[in-house]
């Protein structure tokens, strides 16, 4: 195993350094990237641009006939796009006024949801972009209702949210060739996880979408750490559990696993 820093930028303008053990051979492939510094050091990856800020994409309508997912765009409001331009899905910035939340947490974007700008430098798009059958956006545009049947929601209008707990992509999916690997992906998102700073801006943008639901739907190793954190803020009963939509929703798992806490 070798030792890969990298420069994280926590906050606007404030840096951290951290350290991650990880195989020769992605040492090899991070070397030939313009982030890779003298052979140890990941630097203007985990830059404020390569963030992938939290979305509203739908409205979802619940009433005697069932549950309905439209689009926020439809009901005429003076809405911010967010990328429209290269963006897979109709997503909105999240506004104060936002009110019957229910937030979907995926634990940090993955490769589609970055990518590359003229400068040369990575710019985040938007969470769960994916449109191919077994990817996390396609899933959850084609069974988002299933999965929120699980759920006994009151007969009423909500705002669905996409939020990722850590807004960096900490598989380095986009700097790395083949399949997702799992073990860096954990290991980069609990460095980052354990910075306070990354913590507590986590925590403030869920104070602030004043949520109703939440679904943890982040990976299974990871998902004690966010619980953790929400119980401590007092939002326990309203923490439900289920799988990751990519892949998982494309077949019985897309469902809620169980509530965290009883009423």
């Amino acid at each position: 195993m070798e030792k890969l820093k990298v420069s994280v930028e926590v906050c606007k303008d404030k840096f951290e350094e951290i350290s991650v053990d990880v195989e020769y051979n992605i040492i090899c492939e991070l070397s030939k990237h313009q982030f890779f510094y003298n052979n140890d050091m990941l630097n203007n990856f985990f830059i404020q641009k390569s963030k992938v800020q939290d979305v509203w994409r739908y409205k979802v309508e619940v009433n005697k006939k069932g549950i309905q997912k439209l689009i926020p765009g439809n009901f005429g409001r003076n809405l911010i796009y967010v990328n429209k331009q290269i963006n897979n899905f109709c997503d909105f910035q999240i506004t104060k006024n936002l009110e019957n939340n229910i937030v979907l947490l995926l634990e940090s974007p993955h490769k589609s949801e970055i990518k590359l700008d003229l400068d040369g430098y990575y710019m985040g798009i938007a969470p769960a972009q994916g449109k191919k059958p077994f990817d996390a956006g396609n899933l959850i545009e084609k069974h988002l209702c299933d999965v929120l049947k699980g759920i006994k929601l009151k007969d009423n209008s909500y705002n669905f949210l996409i939020v990722n707990p850590i807004q960096y992509q900490t598989s380095l999916g986009s700097l790395l060739f083949g399949k997702l690997n799992n073990r860096l992906r954990n290991d980069v998102w609990l460095k980052l996880w354990n910075i306070d700073d990354m913590r507590e801006c986590f925590l403030q943008r869920i104070e602030y979408y004043k949520p109703l639901v939440i679904i943890n739907a982040c990976t299974e190793k990871l998902k004690d750490y966010i619980d953790i954190e929400l119980c401590r803020e007092g939002y326990g009963k309203i923490i439900y559990h289920s799988y990751h939509p990519a892949v998982n929703w494309s077949i019985a798992n897309r469902r809620i696993i169980r509530k965290l806490k009883n009423d």
